[in-house]
């Protein structure tokens, strides 16, 4: 749901929401275009279930491209693992109900715990097996049949 309306938004309007809160988490903002996206584009029958899932896929979207800044900030991960994704932290996070509780603001001290913590080693294997996964789908979704040597 969430990427769906990124595609949407950058294609109406030229921005996109996931980009302005990577570059600053102070640029939340309700203007209206979820809501439009969702009873004009988007085939949903609860509207308000699909405006909150599209809330949090933005969330989720945030968190992993920031965690991995900070990640390279923190000297954790190189610049050359830039294809390397971070889709690991949502899988932490997504069985966390208080990761709807936490602001944009507090992520940065969200990272800084995690990097000190004993589940960055789960969130980093977590991603690597999500990667994996996803190119599985990719291959699968080209017509490219997947063998243990491919």
């Amino acid at each position: 749901m969430g990427w769906g309306f990124v595609e949407w938004e950058f294609k109406h309007y030229q921005t996109c929401r996931v980009d302005d809160l990577v570059e600053d988490l102070a640029a939340e903002r309700n203007n209206g275009v979820i809501t439009e996206y969702v009873k004009k584009e988007a085939q949903y029958f609860v509207k308000s279930s699909a405006e909150k899932c599209i809330r949090n896929g933005i969330k989720h979207f945030v968190t992993q491209v920031r965690f991995k800044k900070a990640l390279i900030k923190a000297g954790i991960e190189g610049q050359e693992e830039h294809g390397r994704s971070e889709s690991g932290i949502s899988a932490l996070l997504c069985f966390s109900s208080y990761f709807d509780r936490i602001g944009y603001a507090d992520l940065p001290v969200l990272f800084n715990s995690l990097m000190a913590s004993k589940f960055l080693d789960f969130v980093r294997g977590a991603s690597d097996w999500l990667d994996e996964c996803q190119n599985f789908y990719n291959k699968m979704q080209r017509g490219t049949r997947h063998t243990a040597t491919t």
